[in-house]
């Protein structure tokens, strides 16, 4: 299995979103500190639980454009493009048109059974627009629900 993070850090502002809480934020972003503190761990947890761990220090506007047609990822039989994902993890931006963005993207790279968990679910965004319209729709049924955050299950194609 294969574990990909996307993330730009590099002091970024953080998007705050579009709803109530967000607006409310005084986030300054993630910084490269943070970069240097997180991504050995989350090597650590890939080498110990996964075949591959890739970092992509990107947007995920830029990872789409340069990886649409799925991640290169090379093993003992060669060269293998990896175009499905099963796990996908939002965790911002907090805006409805990125979210949205955003699933339209993993929606037709996932297959039945894949897992979406959306992460500052409340007051950030719309996301019940996300829901309706993109997932419920789209043969996503909702998983399980926490108070920041909610998870679907792909049952359909």
């Amino acid at each position: 299995r294969i574990f990909i993070a996307i993330d730009p850090y590099g002091n970024i502002e953080y998007d705050r979103g579009d709803g109530d809480i967000g607006s409310q934020l005084n986030f300054p972003g993630y910084t490269n500190q943070m970069r240097k503190l997180a991504i050995p761990f989350l090597t650590l947890y890939g080498l110990q639980r996964l075949t591959h761990f890739i970092f992509f220090n990107l947007e995920d506007t830029e990872f789409f454009a340069r990886y649409s047609d799925g991640i290169p990822v090379y093993s003992k039989s060669g060269k293998n493009i990896i175009n499905l994902y099963s796990f996908v993890y939002f965790d911002g931006p907090h805006d409805y048109e990125t979210v949205r963005k955003e699933v339209e993207f993993f929606n037709t790279r996932t297959h039945k059974g894949s897992i979406y968990v959306f992460d500052d679910v409340e007051g950030y965004y719309n996301h019940k627009r996300i829901e309706e319209n993109l997932l419920l729709k789209n043969g996503w049924e909702i998983f399980q629900v926490s108070p920041q955050k909610i998870s679907y299950k792909k049952v359909m194609i």
